[in-house]
């Protein structure tokens, strides 16, 4: 898909330990971020969301309510990283009304992602946790899509591969900021 290890070029440095004795795990993310090591952040965060998907069955349905919210943001590469995603906007719209249970339930994967949202968001702003969010998404997706576990979306992701990566790297410079 496409390279996510491209914001050490950004930062310069990265740093690979997580700070031990850390409140909570959204600290220990924090902490990552805070050191220049995106990739151990959104590793930490992607990992949280993945203990929560029950099966591969359900990253399908979290990716559209994903989707589906980013399609309503208020920030144009947000919505920009929707249309340049292998789905057609009619498989994710209104998404957020047609799961629940494994997805939207309080140990599903949503609400994990969603209570590292807000921490995200409290801590530095709206703007940077939207960012942090997506990347965080494409992080959990990139491993099942490069093995072929979704090989019936791979015709459009060749094609939008340059259009995702400039919104990839426009996501890494807002949390440069």
């Amino acid at each position: 898909m496409f390279d996510f290890y491209d914001w050490k070029k950004l930062f310069g440095i990265g740093a690979n330990e997580v700070k031990k004795g850390l409140q909570n795990d959204n600290e220990a993310i924090f902490y990552a971020l805070e050191h220049f090591d995106l990739d151990g952040a959104l590793e930490m965060a992607a990992n949280r969301v993945r203990e929560r998907l029950s099966s591969q069955d359900d990253l399908i349905p979290f990716l559209f309510e994903e989707m589906d919210a980013a399609s309503y943001s208020d920030y144009i590469w947000a919505k920009k990283w929707t249309e340049f995603m292998p789905f057609d906007a009619s498989v994710y719209r209104n998404a957020m009304g047609r799961y629940s249970g494994r997805i939207d339930g309080p140990d599903g994967p949503q609400m994990a992602m969603v209570n590292i949202a807000f921490a995200f968001g409290g801590r530095y702003g709206t703007e940077k946790m939207v960012a942090f969010r997506i990347l965080t998404v494409l992080r959990i997706i990139q491993k099942p899509f490069e093995n072929g576990l979704y090989n019936q979306y791979r015709n459009r992701t060749k094609l939008y591969n340059e259009e995702l990566t400039v919104v990839f790297n426009a996501l890494v410079s807002v949390l440069a900021r």
